[in-house]
């Protein structure tokens, strides 16, 4: 399979892209990849041409070639014991406004794992799990380079331990207006030990692989289930979840994580960015921010979704996002709102909403609208809109659509429209991937 994505700006993208989602995308990525699985390996020959784009230079990255062979957990005889690993021959290049690599980085990963399922006490089961990780790279980063580059060779090797504690869950049923319901609460501690990254300053960061650190850290969680009977489209009933409510947080034992971490600037490494998808580390810090993680499902049809941040040591939330759907018989509404503020390190504040709103769907004769939008509360501007009709009768179809852009350097309004015959073509400029419905 391979996928290409490139521009030659992001001005560009800006005045020529085909939707709201390809405007405002950061990255461009081109990439190629074979797999072959067999029943515990998996074999991935990949390739890839990176580029995130910044007003001053772009981050390129290149991965060619990368040879991946992953082990997935296997038993060993009757013990038990299970034993993965990963390993990964990459040859790999970076260009960005501090450094410029050769256009040939070599990386070689082996990371073998053990895991131990031990029996449960008392409801208690606790799970431990040990690595080891050894990387080379030909080439580490040196600040009194010219291209912050040097031709030595690095190694890497770590030692990984997790224990993961699960506490027996609480259950409870109850009845409510004559149903009843199931509530479940269930703890859980994952404790994580790495140690041996002795120099994460040198490494050059191309991906996932390069960014791990050391750590002394605990995690700590509650979840909170709530279970229903529902009915089936054979006329039975069966079990489901309609509410699930996750509350964790993090607690360093080592906040400098071996040195890695740099007061006063933004730090974005594993295993601070393994809670959240938000940086929240430019000092010393004993616990992570609070997050919580609301879904809601009463039925099949409806769905909502909440999640938040809180950052206990300023006092404030740092993100949240509200997004719900609702799919009833010929019409569906999606609604998602975000809202995350500049709190240190440097985060882009942002305040925005993003809703559609369809009746019918491409199969459905007679009248089908579909309509669309991106509002942005910071800059007070309607970002995006796109408005949709389309009549289909039981031989032919006529779509039009209005769509307005006010971001950037592109302010427009578009008028597209498609005429299709039902098992010949279709003829026009509104394409099938960019209908509502």
């Amino acid at each position: 399979m391979a996928d290409v994505d490139e521009a030659s700006s992001r001005v560009f993208r800006q005045v020529y892209g085909d939707s709201f989602a390809t405007i405002v995308r950061p990255d461009e990525v081109s990439s190629g990849f074979l797999t072959r699985n067999f029943s515990t390996y998996s074999l991935n020959l990949f390739g890839e041409r990176r580029s995130t784009l910044f007003p001053d230079k772009s981050v390129v990255t290149h991965t060619f070639p990368s040879f991946n062979l992953f082990g997935h957990n296997r038993q060993i005889r009757d013990w038990p014991i299970y034993f993965s690993f990963d390993s990964a021959v990459d040859g790999l290049s970076r260009s960005d406004a501090q450094l410029s690599t050769p256009p040939v980085v070599q990386r070689f990963d082996l990371y073998p794992r053990i895991t131990v399922p031990l029996r449960k006490f008392s409801g208690v089961s606790f799970t431990p799990s040990f690595g080891l990780r050894e990387t080379f790279y030909s080439d580490r980063r040196d600040q009194e380079s010219p291209s912050g580059v040097v031709a030595r060779n690095l190694v890497r090797s770590a030692f990984d331990f997790q224990g993961q504690f699960n506490w027996p869950g609480l259950e409870k049923i109850f009845e409510f207006r004559g149903k009843r319901y199931k509530h479940v609460v269930e703890p859980e501690i994952i404790y994580r030990y790495v140690s041996g990254i002795d120099e994460f300053d040198k490494t050059i960061r191309f991906d996932e692989r390069d960014i791990m650190s050391d750590t002394n850290e605990v995690e700590y969680s509650l979840n909170n289930r709530f279970f229903s009977r529902r009915s089936t489209s054979d006329g039975g009933t069966s079990t489901s979840e309609f509410l699930s409510v996750r509350i964790a947080q993090k607690y360093f034992f080592d906040p400098t994580f071996g040195g890695a971490l740099i007061p006063g600037r933004r730090n974005v490494f594993s295993p601070l960015n393994t809670l959240t998808a938000f940086a929240f580390e430019d000092g010393y810090r004993r616990f992570s921010p609070i997050i919580s993680r609301l879904r809601f499902t009463p039925a099949r049809r409806y769905s909502v979704d909440f999640r938040m941040d809180y950052d206990q040591q300023f006092q404030r939330v740092r993100a949240s996002s509200i997004s719900g759907s609702t799919f009833i018989s010929n019409n569906s509404v999606a609604l998602t709102y975000y809202n995350t503020r500049n709190l240190p390190p440097t985060q882009f504040p942002s305040n925005q909403v993003r809703a559609t709103l369809v009746h019918g769907n491409s199969l459905k004769q007679g009248l089908n609208a579909g309509f669309s939008l991106n509002y942005d509360f910071n800059s007070h501007k309607l970002q995006y809109s796109n408005s949709q009709l389309a009549y289909n009768w039981d031989c032919c179809g006529v779509a039009l659509e209005l769509r307005q852009f006010h971001l950037g350097a592109r302010i427009e309004t578009q008028l597209r429209f498609t005429f299709s015959l039902k098992n010949i073509g279709s003829f026009g400029n509104l394409r099938k991937q960019e209908r509502l419905f």
